[in-house]
């Protein structure tokens, strides 16, 4: 339409300037003021081409707008990014014209690019796992303010100025220029998704180690998660702490889940459970490690081979088992088992911390049952005193008739132990039994 606009007038003032050359004397003189008073029209109207092909040219942003930039995932955001996602705006091709436009559709496609990995991010978070999910934003956002910055550079347009920056100070320039700083949501109906113009593959080896983020991220989750998944890969440097902890690994559960929206853990659950068992057969072979690091690229390959959208998990990203270990190894939160490795000492600290041990341990003795009532006395004053508070409640308790078997020992200090050995034995016990039972991934 533009050049069509432009072809007319050019053959209009041409033809105009070819009359005016053509005509003789007389004609000028008979012209005369008439001429000039059509040449002053024609000039108008020109202007008005003009007028009228600048318009069409100059794209609106206010007729096409586009929430870009995005800020940086953050700590403070990180929990918006992942509960609103289906709340801020995408852009279809059909968003825009055919033709112009072409540095708003950069825009665009840089917002739909990075909302879409922040979904697949998101996917993660009924694990424990919260840091990495704001690791794994993260990098879908830098990935996104890249591949912008190279579209952008690469065509003959003004280059957005963020984007002459580089480094660190051109990701404070999106950041700063962000008009949704905190990701709220700006629709009132879920929006459809977009998909992805590149590829996004998050690599967690470049992350910070579980709890590194300047301040811990606010999780999801209306019930806090506790499993221990994944599981670190047996090595020639764990495989002595894995073998000590098969034992003490606890089982899970899944009865206790809601029926929606735990898909992926009550599967994380049901790995854990079966490969604790083949670990606790392995450890009990001459090649323990080759058995437990079979078994664990077999249950790895399981895991990932069950392809569902909704739960599937960030390291089983790709067709490539090599790539999925590595990526488990660095996101185990414990891959070389001293958490479960380190034995819970049975202390005071069982007793006063557990509820369960305080009614049960203390019934399988009579003289532990007759002196429960002072020792819990003790449990709320805090550390060193609640051990001095323990340690003369046994003393005076061993004084009293209520353990007259541990008095027939003969020394104060031999009673004393008697007595200890009868409030702390039960506790061990109990706490014990209570591993050994299932416990629920979730509290």
């Amino acid at each position: 339409m533009g050049s069509s606009w432009v072809l007319l007038c050019a053959i209009a003032a041409r033809l105009a300037l070819q009359g005016a050359a053509s005509e003789g004397r007389s004609a000028r003189v008979l012209c005369g003021f008439a001429g000039v008073v059509w040449l002053f029209h024609l000039q108008l109207w020109l202007h008005e081409c003009a007028s009228q092909l600048r318009q069409f040219r100059r794209p609106s942003f206010e007729q096409y707008p586009v929430n870009f930039p995005l800020s940086q995932p953050s700590a403070d955001n990180i929990e918006a990014i992942c509960r609103h996602g289906d709340f801020r705006p995408r852009y279809p091709k059909s968003y825009f014209p055919t033709s112009s436009f072409s540095k708003f559709k950069r825009m665009a496609a840089a917002v739909n690019n990075a909302e879409s990995w922040f979904g697949t991010c998101c996917n993660q978070n009924q694990t424990s796992l919260n840091d990495t999910v704001l690791c794994c934003t993260t990098q879908a956002w830098e990935l996104s303010v890249k591949l912008f910055c190279e579209e952008d550079s690469a065509v003959k347009d003004v280059l957005y100025e963020c984007c002459r920056k580089r480094g660190i100070d051109r990701l404070k320039c999106f950041n700063a220029d962000s008009l949704n700083q905190n990701y709220q949501p700006t629709e009132e109906l879920p929006v459809s998704p977009v998909p992805p113009t590149a590829e996004f593959n998050f690599d967690p080896s470049i992350c910070p180690r579980f709890g590194e983020w300047m301040k811990p991220c606010s999780f999801f989750l209306s019930q806090k998660t506790d499993i221990n998944f994944p599981l670190g890969q047996p090595t020639a440097d764990n495989i002595e702490s894995l073998c000590r902890t098969s034992r003490r690994q606890p089982f899970y559960s899944i009865r206790c889940l809601p029926r929606s929206g735990y898909e992926l853990l009550a599967r994380q659950a049901k790995s854990i459970n079966s490969l604790t068992r083949a670990f606790q057969r392995c450890c009990s072979r001459s090649n323990k490690l080759n058995c437990a690091n079979q078994k664990w690229r077999e249950e790895l390959e399981k895991f990932c081979s069950v392809k569902q959208k909704k739960t599937s998990f960030m390291c089983c990203s790709g067709d490539d088992p090599a790539a999925w270990s590595a990526c488990f190894q660095s996101a185990s939160p414990d891959p070389y088992y001293n958490t479960t490795s380190a034995s819970k000492e049975a202390s005071l600290t069982n007793l006063c911390d557990n509820p369960s041990l305080k009614n049960r341990c203390c019934l399988l003795k009579i003289g532990v049952a007759l002196m429960r009532r002072p020792i819990l006395e003790c449990c709320p004053l805090p550390e060193p005193d609640k051990t001095i508070c323990s340690t003369q409640k046994v003393r005076r308790e061993s004084q009293s008739v209520t353990v007259k078997l541990c008095c027939r020992l003969g020394s104060q200090e031999r009673s004393s132990k008697c007595v200890s050995k009868l409030v702390m034995d039960p506790i061990a016990n109990a706490a014990r039994n209570s591993r050994k039972r299932k416990i629920c991934p979730i509290s």
